[in-house]
C-alpha cells in the first residue's frame, strides 16, 4: 500500500531517509508497532519477531533468535538484526552479516514474488563505492518456492 515500516528509529536514522526519498514519501517511515495486530491484520507481532503478509507470502522480522525455528517454516523471507548461523530450507534469510556486507535492504512483496533491493546494489559500480562480495557470498541461501 504504500507504506514503509522500519523496525528502530535509534540507528539508521540517515539510511530510513534515503530510503523515504528514494520511495517517494513525503513524511518518515512508521515504527513498527512492539505487539498486536495491525487494524488490516497484516501484521501481527508479539515479543519475540512481527509478521506481515501480502500477496499470499509472509515475511519475518526476527526480534529473538529463539523465533527462528517457528518462522523458518511459517515465512517465504526473515529478517534478523542479529547474525544468524542457521540455514532454512523454505524462507530466504537477510541476517546482520548481509547487512554489514549489502548495506540497508528494501523488500517488496507482490504477487510477482519478493523482490529485494540493497544500498550497495543500488550505488552499483563506481570509484568510490567498496567493491561488492561475489554473487555467491551476495546470495547465501537461496530462495526456495514453497
Amino acid at each position: 500500500d504504500g507504506r514503509m515500516l522500519v523496525s528502530q528509529r535509534r540507528r539508521g536514522r540517515f539510511q530510513q531517509e534515503i530510503w523515504a526519498r528514494l520511495s517517494g514519501l513525503e513524511h518518515r517511515p512508521g515504527l513498527m508497532p512492539a505487539s498486536g495486530r495491525s487494524a488490516d491484520g497484516r501484521l501481527n507481532c508479539d515479543v519475540e519477531s512481527c509478521l506481515y503478509q501480502e500477496s499470499g507470502l509472509t515475511a519475518s522480522l526476527i526480534r529473538s533468535e529463539s523465533a527462528f525455528d517457528e518462522d523458518c517454516w511459517i515465512a517465504d523471507i526473515i529478517v534478523s538484526m542479529s547474525p544468524l548461523r542457521k540455514r532454512c530450507p523454505s524462507a530466504k534469510v537477510i541476517d546482520r552479516y548481509d547487512l554489514w556486507r549489502l548495506g540497508g535492504h528494501a523488500i517488496w512483496m507482490s504477487n510477482a514474488g519478493i523482490r529485494i533491493e540493497t544500498v550497495n546494489g543500488y550505488r552499483g559500480e563506481r570509484p568510490w563505492v567498496p567493491k561488492k562480495a561475489s554473487a555467491k557470498k551476495q546470495n547465501p541461501t537461496p530462495m526456495n518456492k514453497k
